[in-house]
């Protein structure tokens, strides 16, 4: 999806770099997205960057992040790891997404429309957003509602109202 996504962006003559962390789940699968990628004319665009440690440090050099999900994955960490940085999300309308990228921090788009993806992203890096009040925005709603002290705050609260039940 990303990479269709990345070629009608070309052909719409928006010129972007994707940044793509993290490993394969197989190399077969990694030989058909390169493949495809290849053959859409957009490997140039990509780097690869596979396993990362230090996945903060990759994130901080990015200006957007996306996960274009086919399928819910729940509340995706990486979601999560992308507003404390800092980072509007664009990500697809599954199951968990939804409640956490919310219209301040990101945009959620349909799962299986790459135009709909190339749009979104198109909106972003063409100045329609404004990315330094999202990016604030993003890390303020990673505070509140899915830091440490939010998490250890809601148990709690949890704790709280189960000791006061007789």
């Amino acid at each position: 999806m990303l990479i269709d996504a990345l070629a009608r962006l070309r052909a719409g003559g928006i010129r972007v770099r994707f940044r793509a962390i993290g490993k394969f789940e197989t190399a077969a699968y990694e030989h058909q997205v390169k493949a495809a990628a290849e053959k859409l004319g957009v490997a140039d665009q990509i780097e690869w960057l596979g396993f990362c440690s230090n996945v903060y440090g990759e994130l901080q050099k990015l200006h957007l992040f996306v996960l274009p999900s086919l399928y819910g994955e729940g509340m995706p960490m990486v979601v999560l790891e992308a507003l404390a940085t800092g980072l509007p999300v664009i990500a697809s309308n599954v199951e968990g997404i939804p409640e956490v990228v919310i219209p301040d921090v990101g945009k959620v788009v349909p799962p299986d429309s790459a135009q709909a993806l190339a749009d979104a992203i198109a909106s972003f890096v063409c100045g329609d957003a404004d990315l330094k009040a999202m990016a604030i925005a993003a890390q303020a709603h990673h505070r509140a509602h899915y830091s440490a002290e939010a998490m250890a705050g809601a148990v709690a609260r949890c704790y709280r109202v189960a000791l006061r039940r007789d």
